[in-house]
């Protein structure tokens, strides 16, 4: 069990080959979160998955509440976590599936169901149906393409409030501000969108907005005086080899 330091240095691994596939999950997922400026504990353990291979479980315990992290539930931000651990610890031959949770440890994957499909029985030939002849031109009618829904107006909506994601959305709005970075979220529903969009107006020094179309639809916090990226906030070189000489 290990707890995220913003202030704790990233060590560098000497290599894939044998290193403690424990460890290492723990520390990788210990320096995403970092480096995302969360502030989460962490707790590992090695279960085995029921196909019978071994997996790393990992639950995380957020120390103040964070956009994205609820507990028993998926979210991006976790998928995008769980999905960057198993690319960079599982490289070699030896490979642990890293499952991540929030609040507790995820339960473990259902083995698949193994099912023999039966043998199809052949079909006795169906004589052709006939082609019904053409209709008259008058009776035809030409159908154009289907109309497109656009997207609801956020701003134009009046939704009931909702104390945790409006001081959610003037969190970011001020992160954003302070920090001159761009935020998104995403995706959610039209409701909760107009809720973080009406949360994060009237903060000084940021602006918000909704773009993007469909499922792809976010709700974005813009700083007014955007900087770069720091370099210490690099993501470590964890001395691995290219996908290409696999």
């Amino acid at each position: 069990m290990s707890e995220v330091d913003a202030d704790a240095g990233v060590s560098e691994p000497s290599g894939a080959a044998g290193r403690d596939k424990r460890a290492w999950a723990e520390e990788v997922v210990a320096d995403l979160l970092r480096l995302s400026g969360l502030r989460v504990r962490l707790e590992v353990k090695e279960q085995a998955a029921p196909s019978g291979g071994p997996t790393l479980s990992v639950a995380l315990f957020p120390e103040e509440e964070i956009a994205g992290l609820h507990a028993g539930k998926r979210s991006p931000l976790v998928e995008s976590i769980q999905f960057l651990a198993n690319k960079i610890v599982n490289r070699g031959p030896e490979k642990k599936w890293i499952a991540i949770g929030v609040g507790s440890h995820p339960e473990p994957r259902p083995a698949a169901a193994k099912s023999v499909a039966p043998a199809p029985t052949p079909a006795r030939a169906q004589p052709r149906p006939a082609t019904p002849p053409p209709a008259p031109r008058s009776e035809r009618t030409d159908r154009g393409p289907p109309e497109r829904t656009l997207d609801a107006d956020e701003s134009a909506l009046d939704v009931a409030a909702d104390p945790l994601l409006e001081a959610a959305g003037r969190r970011l709005a001020e992160k954003a501000s302070s920090t001159g970075r761009l935020y998104a979220v995403a995706p959610m529903k039209a409701e909760d969108r107009a809720r973080l969009l009406r949360a994060g107006e009237g903060v000084p020094g940021a602006s918000v907005r909704v773009e993007g179309e469909g499922r792809h639809r976010r709700v974005v916090f813009v700083p007014a005086n955007p900087k770069p990226m720091p370099k210490r906030s690099a993501m470590p070189d964890y001395d691995i080899e290219d996908d290409s000489e696999e």
